[in-house]
């Protein structure tokens, strides 16, 4: 089943999967070409292995389903989960987004901007003429943010770690 669909009920077809090593052996030793790349796993192992190829974009609109369903299940829940989702939610989409999922980020955007109690407290920014997989990074292009997400998000997330972590936590001796 569908993480999607039976959990948030949105279109199925997107949820978290995870292969064990003989699935793994098995994919590699396939002698046939898989004839629809819609979940061709030997591209997609091809991505994460060594040569990092790129596979695919995933069907839009399961994607803009999502979104939706996301923000509907804030929309209804806020009072429930506000608390726990304050200064977490941080969005990066580009504002010429060529599959159009800006449009469901402007009314994510919309909704987040009229909570209260508490305030979302988070970010929703726009990559001026920026493409879709925009990151954040107004100083680069996307060919080269992409290289270097570690270094553009650790801060971040050191930052909100400092910033939330309970009194006395030590907060030293994990640094590199």
């Amino acid at each position: 089943y569908s993480g999607t669909q039976k959990c948030l009920s949105c279109p199925p077809g997107l949820s978290p999967v995870s292969f064990s090593a003989r699935a793994e052996e098995k994919l590699a030793a396939r002698d046939s070409k898989v004839r629809s790349w819609y979940l061709d796993l030997s591209m997609i192992r091809g991505y994460w292995g060594a040569e990092r190829a790129y596979h695919h974009t995933a069907p839009i609109n399961m994607l803009y389903g999502l979104h939706e369903a996301l923000r509907l299940v804030l929309e209804e829940n806020w009072a429930s989960l506000g608390r726990q989702l304050e200064g977490k939610i941080h969005i990066y989409c580009g504002d010429m987004d060529n599959y159009y999922l800006n449009n469901a980020v402007y009314l994510m955007e919309e909704f987040l901007e009229s909570t209260t109690d508490p305030y979302y407290g988070g970010q929703v920014d726009y990559g001026d003429r920026a493409e879709h997989c925009w990151n954040g990074d107004h100083e680069n292009p996307n060919s080269l943010s992409r290289l270097r997400y570690n270094t553009f998000y650790l801060p971040r997330i050191l930052q909100r770690i400092e910033e939330s972590a309970p009194e006395g936590a030590d907060l030293t001796s994990w640094r590199y």
